[in-house]
């Protein structure tokens, strides 16, 4: 039985007796579940910047099993709890490591034992905070941004956040003369075309620089 449960990639098996299992008795009607522990980890600010969040644990020698720590990266969009390769680490003390970034809140909910090892399966445990945040278009969007320097169609999918929007209309920046920006959930486009006008002013020539503007004087 411990052989065919090994063959899973999700679980391992060990056998701490020897002995047979009769399906005919008793035994057929053993039932179980697993713990329900977990850690629910919590933005500081909601919204779809940390959308698509990957989190991870990773197990190593080096970090004691009474000390995990947590470490985020913006620029991955990934959350990393590192933890003893071979000791029960306490899920309190990953809440609390959590906790020490300015970025998320956590809290632990021992169910279970309260516990993982880093030398089970529990290293291999994975979590993807998908558009939780928010942020996503609900039906395709065709748009069309004109500016100084000329226009451009952005085709964007259901399911497209406004962090992959705001990443679309700066890569075209150039092209168009219009920035985007994002904060709070809310889209905003900026011109970026600068142009120097001529102004007449006691006689002298003056000039100023323009930022966004068609006007005239």
């Amino acid at each position: 039985m411990a052989a065919a449960v090994n063959a899973l990639t999700q679980f391992e098996a060990v056998v701490n007796a020897a002995g047979a299992i009769d399906g005919s008795g008793a035994d057929a009607s053993v039932t179980g579940t697993t713990d329900a522990d977990e850690v629910v980890i919590t933005a500081v600010t909601a919204g779809p910047d940390f959308n698509n969040l990957a989190i991870s644990v990773v197990a190593n020698s080096s970090t004691p099993a009474a000390s995990p720590t947590a470490v985020y990266n913006p620029t991955a969009n990934t959350l990393k709890i590192y933890i003893n390769d071979t000791n029960n680490t306490a899920l309190s003390d990953i809440a609390t490591a959590i906790n020490n970034l300015a970025e998320f809140t956590a809290t632990a909910n021992a169910n279970g034992d309260g516990n993982v090892n880093g030398g089970t399966a529990d290293a291999d445990a994975t979590a993807n905070t998908n558009n939780t945040g928010g942020g996503t278009l609900l039906a395709d969007l065709v748009l069309q941004i004109s500016g100084k320097n000329g226009a451009q169609v952005f085709n964007f999918q259901q399911g497209a956040s406004i962090n992959d929007m705001v990443a679309a209309i700066q890569l075209l920046s150039d092209a168009t003369g219009v920035s985007a920006s994002q904060s709070g959930g809310i889209l905003t486009l900026r011109s970026t075309a600068v142009r120097l006008e001529s102004l007449r002013a006691g006689g002298r020539d003056q000039r100023r620089a323009r930022a966004g503007s068609s006007r005239r004087n």
